[in-house]
């Protein structure tokens, strides 16, 4: 889940942790440290972040972030837009192939990328404390870093880090919700008799485009 309004930047900004306007495949995001960085309270809330993210433990990836209302709202619509995304990968793989999925995982209209299976970035974090109640954890190199806060709970990562500075935090949550239907309504379709592959593939980048402009309206 991390950082980064036309449509193409109200998108990016909006799903910045899952999604993006590309041309092309994705650059390699490169680990900010290349060994794995030492033990500590914050890289195991990072972790568990994203551990509870690709396992599917809602409630325990949200314990792990804290924010205000309106801020957590958008996390909780990232996490249940990548859950459905990851479900359509699957089943599109199953019916067309990994190399069709690679298609849309890289297509600037559907703009489908999912976070990483694993916890590599985040193991490679360079954690600095920055006083005895903060930190910041710089995961991707030369990126904003996420910060992190000691709560009475233990450390709890800033949702106000995730979510890029300046995003209309309501135009957040209900443009990912509305994503996550369109991701949800097209699996539906995946692997029906005369359904192909690219035909899937334009029809959610139309509807993640249209719905995108609808809200920008507002």
């Amino acid at each position: 889940m991390l950082r980064k309004l036309t449509i193409c930047l109200l998108a990016t900004a909006i799903v910045a942790t899952v999604v993006g306007c590309r041309k092309g495949p994705r650059p390699d995001r490169d680990l900010a440290s290349d060994e794995p960085g030492p033990p500590s309270p914050m890289r195991d809330v990072l972790i568990e972040m994203h551990e509870a993210m690709l396992e599917g433990r809602r409630e325990d990836h949200l314990a792990t972030i804290t924010g205000d209302e309106d801020e957590m709202r958008v996390v909780e619509a990232l996490y249940d837009f990548y859950h459905a995304g990851k479900e359509f990968r699957r089943h599109f793989i199953d019916a067309y192939g990994r190399g069709q999925w690679e298609e849309v995982h890289y297509d600037k209209r559907a703009r489908l990328y999912l976070p990483p299976e694993d916890t590599k970035h985040y193991e490679h974090a360079v954690i600095e404390e920055t006083s005895d109640d903060t930190a910041e954890a710089i995961v991707i190199r030369n990126k904003l870093p996420l910060e992190l806060t000691l709560t009475d709970d233990g450390w709890r990562i800033e949702a106000s880090s995730i979510i890029p500075p300046g995003t209309n935090l309501k135009k957040a949550a209900e443009l990912t919700r509305l994503w996550t239907k369109i991701v949800r309504s097209q699996q539906e379709r995946i692997g029906r008799e005369g359904i192909r592959a690219a035909e899937i593939r334009t029809e959610l980048g139309d509807q993640f485009s249209d719905v995108t402009r609808e809200l920008m309206d507002w």
